[in-house]
């Protein structure tokens, strides 16, 4: 159940063979709600933009607290659209929109407040249709970052803790490429370049994700091992960690035969997220050790996913119940050094599904929680609709 933006495929003009594209933005302030502290067992609560329409979710924090998320707001008398926002001390903040594209989806959020994502618009649009991008969050200069020499569109994932390097990959056609990639900073502008690869067509990045350690020493990805030819030709794929070497190059090496779609990696190589089971997923975490395990759900569920990982091992995400219409997903934590049980995040009775999205180095983790009308307590007037969803932040006991 936790809802993930979905790749806008593309065609693009090629853009020029520069490293950052500066474009102009509009800063808008996302409206202030008082957030909620609620005590729970081994911490605190905080619960934030309320939604009773749609979603509300936190998707990344930093060592800060600073906050990446998203919420569900009305478009007209169409539906819904998507808000994203940064939050910090001085409150929340819309992700802006590059001038002329449609949509923006932030994915990551550096310890220096730097937020990578990308960017798009309808396809076809003659200057294109997909860029990543960069932006020094609250009010910086939002930059877009180039594709590699030759290929007409890029898409940034993940960022190291200190905001000098990002990944992502660019996507090329005749013939049809898509590359992971790297771009890094020096002197304010960004350069790009390719990871070695076996093949230059990876598809599987476009939905497995590419990350980055904090450190921004470790790269993985999964890319392309096999081409198997037919009417619709498949392409297999393994997990691999790219290291950076003393002499700045960066060696690629084989972690798993395994299909993943990857959400993160820690400074000692530990890398999680999720595999195909059947119909559904399951979390996964690959050690330092090269050691694949899978992570339990909880009893009685048949899904789940890991969403992130911090540099103590702890490992946030969700656990689902089997489909249905009484069936959501809880929030999770489990520990790569106390083997593969899940263990339910301490919320409180009333939340009724949660989902654990990200957590930093100082045990904080945040994520969305749907909140059912409580009985007698400390918030019985503040959260007062049925089903009202909330982006949290649970922060650890001292």
């Amino acid at each position: 159940m936790v809802l993930l933006a979905a790749l806008n495929c593309c065609t693009c003009r090629l853009w020029p063979c520069l490293a950052v594209i500066a474009l102009s933005f509009q800063l808008v302030a996302v409206a202030e709600e008082t957030p909620i502290k609620v005590p729970t067992e081994g911490g605190q609560v905080t619960l934030s933009f309320p939604n009773t329409i749609g979603l509300s979710q936190v998707l990344d924090l930093n060592d800060r607290g600073q906050l990446l998320g998203m919420r569900e707001v009305p478009l007209a008398n169409i539906g819904l659209e998507q808000e994203t926002f940064f939050y910090d001390d001085s409150g929340p903040h819309v992700v802006p929109k590059l001038e002329d594209f449609t949509n923006v989806q932030p994915e990551s959020i550096s310890n220096t407040g730097r937020v990578v994502g990308y960017v798009s618009r309808e396809i076809g649009h003659p200057e294109g249709s997909l860029l990543g991008f960069v932006w020094d969050a609250p009010d910086g200069e939002l930059q877009g970052l180039a594709a590699l020499p030759d290929y007409h569109a890029s898409h940034a994932t993940d960022i190291s803790a200190d905001g000098r390097r990002v990944v992502g990959y660019s996507t090329g056609r005749n013939p049809p490429r898509m590359t992971p990639c790297l771009w890094e900073e020096a002197d304010g502008k960004w350069t790009c370049t390719p990871l070695e690869t076996i093949h230059a067509y990876n598809p599987y990045l476009l939905t497995s994700r590419i990350v980055i350690n904090d450190g921004g020493t470790k790269i993985a990805a999964c890319i392309t091992v096999r081409m198997t030819p037919g009417d619709l030709t498949h392409y297999d794929s393994s997990l691999f960690l790219w290291s950076r070497q003393a002499d700045g190059n960066w060696n690629r090496e084989l972690v798993s035969d395994n299909q993943a779609k990857l959400s993160d990696i820690n400074d000692r190589g530990d890398i999680v997220g999720s595999i195909r089971s059947g119909s559904r997923r399951q979390a996964f975490v690959a050690t330092a050790r090269k050691e694949f395990r899978l992570l339990d759900h909880l009893e009685g569920d048949d899904h789940s996913e890991a969403m992130d990982i911090n540099n103590t091992g702890t490992i946030c995400g969700y656990s689902d119940e089997p489909r249905g219409p009484e069936g959501g997903p809880t929030a999770v934590t489990w520990n790569v050094q106390d083997g593969t049980e899940a263990s339910r995040l301490p919320l409180f009775e009333n939340v009724v599904f949660s989902a654990a999205q990200a957590v930093n180095e100082r045990g904080q983790i945040a994520g969305y929680a749907v909140v059912a009308r409580p009985p007698e307590s400390d918030v019985q007037e503040a959260v007062s609709e049925e089903g009202t969803t909330y982006s949290f932040t649970w922060t650890p006991e001292k």
